[in-house]
């Protein structure tokens, strides 16, 4: 059964609480915010300032009550506000962008820093339950996204929305009824926009997941396609591609289409709205109850109507990705700590020292099948032991409900008679050493694949590299997942690891399977010596691998079925022929 999630659909949220959450997760941004408002309304109502006072001063010319000499040392002091208005204008619109653009993308690293907290702390499970392609476009998609475009697209939307209220504000002074008439045409926006904004939403998710599906499918084109090729099955490869860009083109185009008509809309409405107030004007002036140079000037503002709505719908539209874009990393962020989605467990008691497993049951999650059984069983302390089995019996399970990894049904695990549960699940883990069946290698030197934290000195990490049999200076460089090393290299280099840190107890997931005959005896030479007082807990591979093992643990299906010495086990046919 697979354990992958099916990416859900953002939740459609209202847009002012979309924006209130991604600027609770920008705190630096979010105290910032009040002034960059008030910059933004400064900036909108002084060209409208001004508008309406050369207005003034243009009647005041034309009545002849104003002079006016621009060459002379008697300029009129009136001349002087609207140069200081321009300047006002050009300086306060600067930093206003200023501030919400530098502030945005210093505040976006508080952003990545708790989805990265997020990550960290939720179970490993959760990765297997969600494709890296998936959480790679989250991480760097989406937030690109957010860092790049949201603070501009923000800004748009607060400086076309001020320019907005500020020219209505210019109409309602010159005519109130012409101000009262975007009451009506205000309330048709509202409908048509709750009727556009819901589909808008569910395409825009349905983009984001179908481009998050496209990874997946062309990892397995790049890295499947020996697979694909050896079988024949080059068409189905291909197919299997063209089916993802074909939803993704699909899900692009319905998106581009709902965002093209609320533009349309929003458009069409200020268009209506400016004809009927320059109606309105018009007949004032007709009427003398209104100049006609106030009347240009109201008009002259009005017609940009049209321009800032047409800017602001795009910028909405732009910004609702931006939103599904935060709503995502926001997901991340706010997953749970591991501790708070272990299950139930049944707390037991327990005398003996090492590992006891008292009737324990599992699953990776809790609405998945149980993996593990009602599992009792006793690790000695400061022995080797051997986990033994088919493929699928359980083996791996139980290596990982001892890490806390596993989603409790029922039971416990002690260790020297205490809970493992009682712990966080960080200190719990402070006690192994893994050597895993597929090491990874960080792209580095040696010294910072087996101590990246730099714990250790350098004479400490060297003499670790020695004890395995290695010979590689430590600035030696490593490719990415050691790509330019062996198999059994790499091995040698993770088991090097736990030499190093010298932790109670040894997990060792079949560390010898992908390797020859010569490096798995030379792995077992590194346990007898190194790890000799050492709780040892290995899944088996080879019957070879077990000759010096004090105890074996034999399972199937998820359950314990024999416990005892590797020779008892060996009387076994059906274990032997089980182990081989």
């Amino acid at each position: 059964m697979s354990v992958i999630k099916e990416e859900m659909l953002v939740k459609e949220r209202p847009m002012v609480e979309k924006a209130y959450r991604l600027l609770k997760a920008l705190p630096l941004l979010n105290r910032a915010f009040p002034l960059y408002i008030t910059l933004v309304l400064s900036g909108a109502a002084l060209p409208n300032l001004f508008r309406w006072y050369s207005g003034l001063y243009t009647n005041c010319i034309n009545k002849g009550e104003c002079g006016f000499s621009l060459w002379s040392y008697s300029l009129d002091v009136a001349v002087w506000p609207l140069f200081l208005l321009v300047a006002l204008v050009f300086i306060i619109k600067s930093t206003s962008s200023l501030l919400l653009s530098v502030g945005g993308k210093i505040a976006s690293l508080d952003l990545l820093a708790g989805v990265l907290d997020g990550l960290g702390r939720v179970r490993v499970t959760f990765f297997d339950e969600n494709p890296s392609g998936r959480i790679r476009k989250r991480l760097v998609g989406d937030y690109l996204e957010i860092r790049q475009f949201a603070m501009h697209d923000f800004d748009s939307i607060f400086r076309h929305s001020g320019d907005i209220v500020a020219a209505l504000a210019l109409v309602s002074l010159a005519s109130p009824l012409a101000a009262l008439s975007v009451i009506p045409l205000g309330l048709a926006l509202v409908v048509v926009q709750r009727r556009l904004l819901p589909g808008i939403n569910k395409a825009m998710s349905e983009n984001s997941r179908s481009l998050s599906a496209l990874g997946p499918a062309l990892d397995d084109l790049m890295e499947g396609k020996s697979t694909f090729q050896r079988y024949g099955q080059e068409a189905s490869m291909r197919q299997h591609v063209a089916t993802a860009y074909h939803t993704l083109f699909s899900a692009a185009a319905t998106l581009s289409g709902r965002m093209a008509w609320s533009r349309f809309s929003l458009t069409a409405l200020a268009e209506c709205y400016t004809a009927v107030v320059m109606l309105i004007i018009g007949l004032a002036c007709v009427e003398n109850s209104l100049s006609y140079i106030t009347g240009g000037v109201v008009i002259s503002a009005v017609t940009q109507l049209s321009v800032h709505c047409k800017w602001l719908a795009m910028s909405s539209s732009f910004l609702e990705q931006d939103f599904v874009a935060s709503e995502r990393l926001l997901e991340y962020g706010d997953l749970p700590e591991e501790e708070s989605d272990e299950g139930k467990i049944t707390p037991a008691s327990s005398p003996l020292r090492g590992i006891t497993f008292v009737n324990f049951t599992a699953s990776y999650r809790s609405d998945t099948p149980i993996i593990l059984k009602g599992i009792n069983c006793h690790i000695p302390p400061g022995k080797k032991t051997a986990l033994m089995g088919r493929t699928g019996c359980g083996k791996s399970s139980l290596i990982q409900a001892l890490t806390r990894m596993l989603y409790v049904h029922e039971g416990d695990i002690l260790i020297d008679g205490h809970s493992i549960y009682t712990s966080t699940a960080t200190a719990h883990r402070e006690r192994f050493s893994v050597v895993p069946q597929h090491p990874y290698l960080f792209r580095g030197s040696v010294r910072d694949n087996l101590d990246r934290a730099g714990h250790y000195s350098d004479e400490e990490v060297s003499a670790a590299v020695v004890k395995v049999g290695l010979s590689y200076q430590l600035d030696f460089q490593i490719q990415d997942d050691g790509t330019n090393l062996s198999m059994g290299e790499r091995q040698l280099l993770s088991l090097a690891r736990a030499v190093l840190r010298k932790r109670p107890i040894l997990i060792m997931d079949e560390p010898t399977s992908l390797v020859d005959g010569e490096t798995d005896r030379r792995i077992q030479r590194v346990l007898r010596r190194e790890f000799k007082d050492t709780t040892v807990i290995t899944i088996a591979h080879r019957v070879e691998t077990i000759e010096d093992y004090d105890f074996a643990i034999l399972m199937d299906d998820g359950e314990v079925t024999n416990m005892g010495s590797p020779e008892e086990m060996r009387e076994e046919a059906q274990a032997l022929r089980e182990v081989a």
